[in-house]
């Protein structure tokens, strides 16, 4: 995965050996340092196989000192379903909140009050807190001019939770 690092440290009597099988296999290491007769360096996490293998082949010791990257943070919290089921939960209370209606505006309006607009709409559900995708709102409109004779023309439409 994409900006896994694993970082090694290799010890045993043939470690020239293990580095030159690196070097042929194409493992790509990095912050390599040769101290007190043990070898370290940080590689792909991707090339830990080929690493072992070549451990093994050259009867060196290979333990990993440290992982990290995403593939390792999310392997530390794969068996945590309190975690899933919160992030679940908050997407389906986001789900919920963006269908619903949390301001209606009434504008561009000088003839008819706009209290006895709001009433009118509220009788036909489009009120505060309404479920957005049970609302036809051509059907509305059509309802709201029959309503209220004065008004020439209605126009309903919403952007989120706003209804204008």
């Amino acid at each position: 995965m994409l900006g896994a690092r694993v970082s090694i440290r290799v010890e045993g009597a043939n470690l020239s050996g293990f580095m030159q099988g690196l070097r042929e296999n194409g493992v790509i290491c990095a912050d390599q340092r040769c101290r007190e007769g043990a070898f370290s360096a940080a590689l792909p996490a991707g090339h830990l196989k080929k690493a072992r293998l070549l451990a093994q082949e050259h009867k060196v010791q290979l333990t990993v000192t440290e992982r990290r990257g995403l593939r390792f943070s999310f392997y530390r919290i794969k068996f945590r379903y309190g975690a899933a089921l919160g992030v679940l939960g908050i997407l389906l209370v986001f789900f919920w909140v963006s269908n619903l209606i949390v301001k209606v505006e009434v504008t561009g309006n000088a003839a008819v009050p706009e209290a006895q607009i709001r009433r009118v709409l509220e009788e036909i559900g489009i009120d505060q807190g309404a479920w957005i995708p049970g609302i036809d709102f051509r059907m509305c409109e059509t309802k709201l001019r029959l309503a209220i004779p004065e008004l020439r023309w209605a126009g309903i439409r919403h952007t989120g939770g706003r209804v204008v």
